[in-house]
């Protein structure tokens, strides 16, 4: 669990970095173009268009591997896009700090305090704007930081000396609060997993105890409750979109005498072994197989003709045959092995059109069979 959680934090940390690129490319492009204005008075032209011209090239290189982050973004490879858009960060922190050193001149105190307050900005920027990642955050700030005030701690006068110390202080404190929000960030996404953990975890219950009331507890087979129920689902279906269904029921010849001859644990493999059997025969996914009650079963057809759902019963009576379940006590001539009785009604055949009369033409073509000598499918 606690594995999950930090492969969580990391994932949505890196994911909602990238998610800032745009926003602060596009805010980088008019920073910078703001601040060459500043230094356009006292350097070339040419020069700070370069240094203008390197930051929007990099800035356009994040937007470039945000696109291919969002295209190719593996699990796996999270921390390898992470590195690389941190590299990037971190180029265009050098290159900020290095065009500030390059255009400011040391004997003018205003444009040596100026850089403190563009350090101090694009500081608070990237705090503000990367708090997620602290890692992000420093790969952009400890470049810009550092070149700057090295180059101000160099000057020695007293402007450039309260323009460093400006940035150290306002820096030391940024970090500090970045610490804090950083900590509430991840605690919220952890958090928001185990809410959501614990939601699927309900969830898992809740569809647990859903299949327990449909579902038979021996045969895992569905019960006869949410048979009632899919019955007069695909009934109605069925009218709606003017097509077939077909009911068959069936059950084990002479149970009762094999219960009594091999015991009811042996009859409830015996059961189990029979619904074995109709899924072997029921591959379709509309098919509802179910255990109806005791040794009777039924499934539910839809989309299929009298003509077909005769095949299937035909093949399902084949396959309970040849499984050569022993049943000395069948009292069917020649046989002792299990069969079972097959009766089948399809929706056409009933008048009335509804569940209940479905089922008792289905079930009456059932006890045809076995008027018929059992070990047969009838239809009625």
């Amino acid at each position: 669990m606690q594995l999950d959680v930090a492969a969580t934090i990391k994932l949505a940390v890196i994911k909602l970095t990238y998610e800032q690129t745009i926003s602060g490319a596009v805010s980088h492009f008019f920073a910078i173009s703001l601040i060459a204005v500043w230094f356009s008075g006292i350097a070339p032209i040419s020069h700070v268009g370069i240094w203008v011209g390197a930051i929007w090239f990099i800035s356009f290189l994040r937007i470039v591997l945000y696109r291919c982050y969002k295209k190719h973004l593996v699990e796996s490879t999270a921390e390898v896009w992470m590195h690389a858009w941190t590299a990037l960060f971190f180029a265009l922190g050098m290159v900020y700090a290095i065009g500030f050193v390059y255009f400011t001149p040391v004997d003018s105190p205003e444009y040596l305090i100026s850089i403190s307050l563009f350090v101090v900005a694009l500081t608070a920027a990237g705090i503000i704007g990367y708090a997620a990642s602290i890692y992000a955050t420093l790969s952009f700030i400890v470049p810009l930081t550092s070149i700057t005030v090295t180059f101000l701690l160099w000057n020695k006068s007293s402007a450039s000396m309260v323009a460093a110390l400006t940035i150290i202080i306002f820096t030391l404190t940024a970090l500090s609060l970045l610490k804090n929000s950083n900590r509430a960030y991840k605690r919220s996404i952890s958090l928001n997993f185990e809410n959501k953990a614990e939601i699927e975890k309900r969830k898992e219950i809740e569809q647990q105890l859903q299949n327990m009331s449909r579902q038979d507890s021996l045969t895992g087979l569905f019960n006869r409750r949410y048979f009632d129920e899919a019955l007069k689902l695909k009934i109605e279906e069925a009218k709606l979109n003017n097509s077939s269904l077909c009911l068959i029921m069936f059950d084990i010849d002479y149970f009762k005498e094999y219960n009594d001859k091999y015991g009811h644990v042996m009859g409830d493999n015996c059961l189990i072994e029979v619904a074995k059997q109709v899924r072997m025969v029921t591959s379709r996914k509309d098919d509802i197989v179910v255990r109806y009650g005791g040794e009777e079963f039924a499934i539910i057809l839809p989309n299929v003709e009298l003509d077909a759902a005769m095949l299937m019963a035909q093949s399902l009576q084949k396959v309970v045959n040849e499984a050569n379940i022993e049943h000395a006590d069948t009292k069917l001539d020649s046989l002792n092995h299990l069969t079972i009785s097959i009766g089948i009604a399809s929706l056409d055949s009933c008048n009335e059109s509804n569940a209940i009369q479905l089922i008792e033409s289905a079930d009456n073509a059932l006890y045809k069979a076995k008027r018929h000598g059992r070990n047969c499918v009838q239809t009625n």
